[in-house]
């Protein structure tokens, strides 16, 4: 009998975090931490990208003139130039104006009791260009890896209580979901499937099909609001029929 690997086993989707349901993510990572974690979150949906070509940003991908952020090359995938919508363009502009990202935290710290610290993210500099510098010395690259965003949003979702919009798996935010969530928000907002397919560097029909799937409830609200449907189906079903 073949045994399978339990760390092999599909898990499924990642969860889009629909609705109110991404900003009452981003707002948790903001309240909770840490605060790379939750630049982390903004970067992956506005850009659309995967956790990897995130973690390998430097300060030299950061083009403001043109308002670019180059993303390196990836999974056969060649390197590219996504554009900085107005959104994350204005956010890391902040970011860099105020050499990152500041919260001020309370942690209980077994017999000191009640501890408050500054939990910072520091905006990158030329003698230290990387977005998300290796925080383990025993690390075998200069960046953060991927295990060590999945293990952070694990914690983080552990005390996550999304907002009553339905059909949010917790247990299944994951480091995809920003970008899951960033390609519903193409469909939703009807931009051109090859327009979605370019930005978020997906070539095939299927996994594009795969991603962001709109849920019950947004397919619902969609036909529900479309006049032009609603009303040639009133006109075949009209009284006299």
């Amino acid at each position: 009998m073949k045994v399978v690997n339990p760390k092999k086993r599909k898990r499924g989707q990642a969860d889009p975090l629909v609705g109110g349901a991404w900003k009452a993510w981003v707002n948790h990572l903001q309240h909770l931490g840490p605060t790379w974690l939750y630049v982390f979150g903004v970067m992956s949906h506005c850009l659309c990208a995967r956790v990897t070509e995130v973690m390998k940003l430097t300060l030299a991908d950061i083009d403001w003139d043109n308002g670019t952020v180059h993303i390196d090359s990836l999974k056969r995938q060649t390197s590219t130039n996504k554009p900085m919508l107005k959104a994350l363009f204005d956010i890391m502009a902040t970011w860099k104006q105020n050499g990152g990202v500041r919260f001020t935290r309370t942690r209980k710290c077994g017999s000191r009791g009640l501890v408050t610290f500054q939990d910072h993210w520091s905006w990158p500099t030329e003698s230290k260009p990387e977005f998300f510098p290796a925080v383990r010395s025993d690390c075998k690259t200069n960046v953060m890896n991927k295990d060590t965003v999945s293990a952070a949003i694990r914690r983080a979702r552990a005390s996550f209580v999304p907002p009553n919009v339905g059909e949010v798996k917790v247990a299944s935010i994951r480091s995809h979901s920003g970008r899951h969530r960033a390609v519903n928000d193409l469909k939703m907002h009807n931009v051109k499937t090859e327009v979605g397919k370019r930005f978020a560097r997906i070539s095939s029909e299927a996994v594009w099909a795969n991603y962001g799937k709109l849920t019950a409830k947004q397919a619902a609200d969609e036909l529900l609001n479309n006049k032009q449907l609603q009303d040639d189906w009133q006109k075949i079903y009209a009284e006299g029929h």
